[in-house]
């Protein structure tokens, strides 16, 4: 269902670079590129249309994606992926009504957003507190770098 932007490896001292540009599927300017230069291996996601790509010794894996999503727990780390499909999305929405996304402690995250296309607008969706705003034109990591400003 996600696209895993972060590979396990034993390589040790890894080296990567990573930066932005713009997506290959919906020219969004912000996805990001990670490039993993000691091993030579490349991933790709974006976080508006859930465009993924990868391409590293197993080979090269690419996905269109229906949107993405964010989880940010009251605690840790959060986890940044896409849907594959539509009826992946609808899950995600189902097992959030169902009470399914909470953390070990029985708290629901303190964001839960996925991303949608409607008649050619890029929505996000917060979960949490039930509303729908049009995609920022700045990614969620400039948001915040602003606003410290």
């Amino acid at each position: 269902m996600l696209f895993q932007l972060f590979v396990e490896t034993e390589v040790r001292d890894m080296g990567s670079t990573q930066t932005h540009d713009k997506c290959p599927r919906c020219d969004y300017d912000y996805a990001m590129f990670d490039f993993y230069y000691r091993i030579q291996a490349q991933y790709v996601f974006c976080e508006r249309c859930g465009y993924s790509y990868k391409h590293d010794q197993e080979g090269e894996e690419e996905s269109f994606g229906v949107g993405s999503f964010r989880v940010m727990p009251v605690q840790g780390a959060g986890v940044l992926g896409s849907f594959d499909k539509l009826e992946d999305r609808e899950q995600f929405l189902k097992d959030f009504k169902d009470g399914k996304m909470v953390d070990e402690e029985g708290k629901q995250p303190k964001e839960l957003t996925y991303t949608f296309l409607e008649n050619g607008e890029w929505f996000i969706y917060d979960l949490v507190n039930d509303e729908t705003k049009p995609f920022p034109t700045l990614p969620f990591w400039a948001e915040e770098d602003k606003e410290e400003e």
